[in-house]
């Protein structure tokens, strides 16, 4: 008769649990785990046990040595018990079937809108993807390309180029859905979209746009050199000073170069990292002002908001959390961006030992996103750990608990 679990072991479907099932089914200890991943055994074994949530650096360097995918670790696409959760999946086969022939017009019931209207629809889809809301924004999105797709077939000159560019938005509105449900096929498949339809735009911006797109799909994959290849080719084509620059072009630097920091602090390379921030923050000054060019987002908040992600993908806590006492987000910043922030910070509070912090900064992360952060993986992991260190039980910590679905 097998012997049953300890009750130290970590949740099923956990990271932790997840790593250790693919590593038994390697054949590998954790000590060898750790020493082809150049780190401490006693770090896989805390992520193993739930003790230690696990970076997406680690994560990515696991699924790249054991030879699996990385939502295989991750235990996505997630699937709740939360109807609003469960109707945003319901949404995903609809988006593949609306990309599957992006080089052939669409068979459509009905003529095409004019570009204003789409145009309308693609503002709103903007509006719904800076919330985090992805069920509204899966329900609307697959029409919306199916659309825009015959639009950019039957249509010519400026209208032609002006369709593409707003096809680009829609797929790109489409990712983010895709990505935060955890489909990682999907998100690849929808990146590849962005840029074909971006060498049809006329605007290398928009093709810098897809570039910095691609670099963020090389990076979750592990696949650091590639990702900053792509992004120096990409700013290279900038190459006016950025004093001469006009905000389209800044903003579009600045994201590139903050892109480029957060490849460079998945692979570990601090100094690196830091001076690709130097270079966004050089830009985000010129601005003054935070802009929303390409919905990136790109000025001095969001740039703020990068130097605490990537203290926290280089797993420096302390130094995150020192990083975070001089921000103070305005509204203006889409409330996925902000949410996310708080993601960060709630990990780099657990790390500093601060787990009063890190549960504040959850609870801000949900008040402001509830779906994204019940979904996300990095938060659930978190409070997986909180509850294994927190034996009192706190009524906040036990309500989130039961709100994202993590047992213990």
């Amino acid at each position: 008769m097998p012997t049953p679990a300890a009750s130290t072991s970590p949740e099923a479907g956990s990271i932790g649990r997840n790593l250790a099932t693919v590593r038994k089914a390697r054949g590998l200890s954790q000590q060898q785990l750790a020493e082809r991943l150049h780190v401490s055994r006693s770090l896989v074994e805390k992520v193993e046990h739930g003790s230690r949530t696990a970076t997406p650096a680690l994560i990515e360097a696991a699924a790249r040595v054991l030879g699996c995918g990385i939502t295989e670790l991750s235990g996505q696409p997630y699937r709740g018990e939360n109807h609003a959760d469960e109707q945003a999946h319901a949404t995903v086969g609809q988006i593949r079937r609306a990309i599957s022939h992006h080089d052939l017009p669409p068979d459509l019931d009905t003529e095409s809108r004019p570009l204003f209207q789409l145009r309308e629809d693609v503002r709103r889809a903007n509006r719904l993807r800076h919330h985090a809301r992805l069920t509204a924004l899966g329900a609307m999105i697959p029409g919306l390309i199916i659309e825009l797709t015959a639009a950019a077939h039957m249509t010519t000159g400026d209208q032609r180029a002006e369709a593409f560019a707003l096809l680009v938005e829609a797929y790109a509105a489409a990712n983010q859905v895709a990505y935060k449900l955890g489909y990682e096929d999907l998100s690849n498949q929808l990146v590849d979209r962005i840029r074909w339809a971006a060498g049809h735009t006329g605007d290398p911006l928009v093709g810098n746009l897809a570039d910095w797109m691609y670099a963020g799909c090389l990076r979750t994959l592990g696949l650091y050199c590639p990702a900053l290849s792509v992004l120096h080719n990409a700013w290279r084509t900038l190459e006016l000073p950025t004093g001469r620059m006009t905000p389209r072009q800044l903003s579009m630097y600045g994201s590139l170069h903050l892109q480029a920091a957060m490849v460079e602090a998945r692979a570990g390379h601090s100094d690196n990292t830091r001076a690709h921030l130097t270079e966004a923050a050089d830009a985000a000054g010129l601005l003054r002002v935070d802009t929303d060019h390409f919905q990136l987002a790109f000025g001095p908040s969001n740039t703020a908001i990068y130097r605490v992600a990537t203290a926290v993908e280089l797993g420096d806590g302390t130094r995150a959390v020192t990083e975070a006492a001089t921000i103070r987000l305005p509204r203006s910043v889409p409330v996925e961006r902000s949410a996310h922030h708080y993601l960060d910070l709630s990990r780099a509070w657990l790390w500093h030992g601060n787990r009063e912090q890190a549960l504040r900064s959850l609870l801000k992360a949900e008040r402001l996103a509830p779906q994204q952060t019940r979904i996300h993986p990095m938060a659930r992991e978190t409070v997986r750990v909180l509850l294994r260190q927190d034996r009192r039980r706190s009524d906040s910590l036990s309500g989130l608990a039961k709100r994202v679905h993590v047992t213990f």
